[in-house]
């Protein structure tokens, strides 16, 4: 999971760099915990409490969270007056504010499992309609063809992005070496790619211009 700033959409980086700066201008000192997750990585998240063992953290399971779609980020009190960064006594309700006197959606306003360390951008799209958008494409934790995620593969570290041996299985080195190659193409590091994309990195290969 994720801790960088820029692995927000343009918006969320904007919008977390400037309650940073409102915080830090009002003596209160945040840091930000979490920003983009992979799917895989939100089904993890979800099977804590449930199958896994541990309290449970959340309600959404990979695509419904809008972590997954880099429009959401959490933070945490870096010199909190209570014992935790997390802790009640820590001015959430002041921070939650700010946010959203910029434009953020606060987890803190939530009925059903307020999270007030939680940020999201308004988004004009639902999540239902986010999460249908990206299912169906090629990444971990769906069953894909071993031919064509060996392609990947080969694409990867040919074009200088380590996922490992060509052994056809989309795992975490894989994700990994796909969202350094989406981080240095200027999109957004989801982990996903879509089968036509596959085509387009060979021919820039071929080419010689690289991702």
């Amino acid at each position: 999971m994720s801790r960088r700033i820029d692995d927000l959409v343009p918006r969320g980086r904007l919008l977390a760099q400037q309650l940073l700066a409102e915080c830090r201008s009002r003596g209160i000192e945040i840091f930000v915990t979490s920003t983009l997750r992979t799917f895989h990585e939100q089904d993890e998240l979800y099977a804590q409490g449930r199958s896994r063992s541990g309290p449970v953290v959340t309600n959404a399971q990979g695509g419904e969270s809008s972590h997954n779609h880099g429009l959401a980020f959490d933070v945490a009190f870096r010199s909190p007056p209570a014992a935790s960064p997390f802790g009640d006594d820590n001015p959430w309700e002041e921070v939650g504010e700010l946010g959203k006197s910029l434009g953020l959606e606060w987890g803190g306003d939530w009925t059903r499992f307020p999270d007030r360390p939680h940020f999201q951008v308004p988004s004009p799209f639902s999540l239902r309609t986010l999460r249908a958008a990206a299912i169906g494409r090629f990444r971990r934790g769906i069953q894909a063809e071993a031919e064509a995620t060996e392609q990947l593969q080969r694409l990867l570290d040919e074009a200088g992005f380590d996922p490992g041996s060509a052994d056809g299985q989309f795992g975490p080195r894989t994700e990994a070496a796909v969202q350094e190659l989406q981080r240095a193409a200027g999109l957004l590091p989801s982990g996903i790619v879509q089968m036509r994309e596959l085509d387009e990195l060979a021919a820039r290969l071929t080419r010689g211009a690289g991702p």
